[in-house]
């Protein structure tokens, strides 16, 4: 009974362990800005917008239509995307993304000079210098992000801005069952031992 309490008690450890570990990726921004290294709870911490388009037109710089982009754990495009407004970049997400995002939805942070800032959202994206890079927060929660330029790039990180609360990542069903199987075992562990001393 011992050695199996052990073994279940070994294996709950390692679970729970693996659940909290933080982790980290980075993504390498196309066109030689940079990379972006996300370190959240999961693996894949945040992923990047690639192989989309932005369409620009004047008056007002503004998005007016473009293409959605895949996501990539690796990589991000950096997309000329207008006019900095939380309402034309509430529209280039919508556009390469699929969201549905208003100008009421945006929290915009200045970024210059600290290249890195931790978020709750969902989407966010970095405006470095004349380009924008989107990016996805898939943590399921607190996102720490670091934007790093290339050697000789003198574009610095403008701004910041967030869309979107990020979902939780719900605890499985299989780790609560767990959980009280361990109780259960627990006291009848004790159970055990006491009609052995009585």
């Amino acid at each position: 009974m011992k050695k199996l309490l052990g073994t279940v008690l070994s294996g709950a450890l390692a679970v729970a362990a693996s659940l909290g570990v933080a982790s980290a990726n980075t993504i390498t921004i196309t066109g030689g800005l940079g990379t972006i290294t996300c370190n959240g709870a999961d693996a894949g911490a945040c992923e990047g917008i690639f192989a989309g388009s932005l369409i620009v037109t004047n008056p007002g710089n503004q998005v007016t239509s473009g293409s959605l982009g895949g996501l990539s754990a690796t990589m991000a495009d950096a997309y000329d995307s207008g006019n900095a407004s939380e309402a034309n970049e509430a529209t280039a997400f919508n556009t390469l993304a699929g969201t549905s995002f208003l100008q009421a939805d945006a929290t915009k942070t200045d970024g210059d000079p600290s290249p890195s800032f931790t978020t709750l959202s969902e989407y966010f994206l970095l405006k470095i210098g004349n380009m924008t890079v989107f990016l996805k927060n898939t943590s399921g929660g607190s996102l720490d992000v670091i934007y790093s330029a290339a050697d000789g790039q003198g574009a610095g990180l403008s701004h910041y801005t967030e869309f979107g609360e990020v979902p939780e990542i719900p605890i499985p069903g299989a780790i609560w069952l767990m959980g009280i199987g361990l109780a259960g075992l627990g006291a009848a562990h004790r159970k055990a031992k006491a009609v052995k001393v009585a």
